[in-house]
């Protein structure tokens, strides 16, 4: 279903593509948009067990997108120093493929918050994260892809 990597040799394990996703707080999500045309959308995230989180406003492009395809991908770019000496670029990336869901149970949604706010957060306390959501968490929506397939990439040249 999902392509294989033309060049194999640049491929990172599973864990160290989980890794970059677990490590980066920033990715961008591709969505079929209006008229079939690709909408990407730079987001904060957090990887999870096998899940992407992410939040949003309620209404927009984004979630009409996603209502009529949930079918996504996000790209992490961990590293990319440009060699001008090699002409070339020292480079660390993923991409997953998965199914986003907008989570509509107050449970849920509450879960998947405080998943996002104690990564992205996590120099506050708990009871902190708890006033946000509720102040203002709770009128925004959370989006859960269940990934599917993913893929990490390092330049040839890669030097940690």
């Amino acid at each position: 279903m999902f392509r294989e990597m033309t060049k194999i040799k640049q491929q990172l394990s599973k864990e160290e593509t989980e890794a970059i996703l677990e490590r980066a707080t920033c990715g961008v999500l591709g969505l079929i948009g209006d008229n079939g045309y690709p909408y990407t959308v730079p987001m904060s995230h957090v990887y999870d067990n096998g899940y992407l989180y992410l939040h949003s406003i309620k209404k927009g492009h984004k979630m009409d997108a996603i209502k009529a395809n949930p079918n996504v991908s996000f790209t992490v770019i961990d590293l990319n120093e440009v060699a001008s000496a090699e002409f070339t670029a020292h480079f660390r990336s993923a991409i997953l493929f998965g199914k986003a869901e907008i989570v509509e149970d107050e449970a849920g949604r509450a879960e998947a918050f405080m998943i996002i706010t104690k990564k992205l957060c996590a120099d506050q306390s708990e009871e902190a994260m708890r006033k946000m959501y509720q102040s203002s968490g709770a009128g925004a929506s959370v989006i859960k892809v269940k990934v599917e397939h993913m893929t990490g990439k390092h330049s040839s040249n890669f030097m940690e």
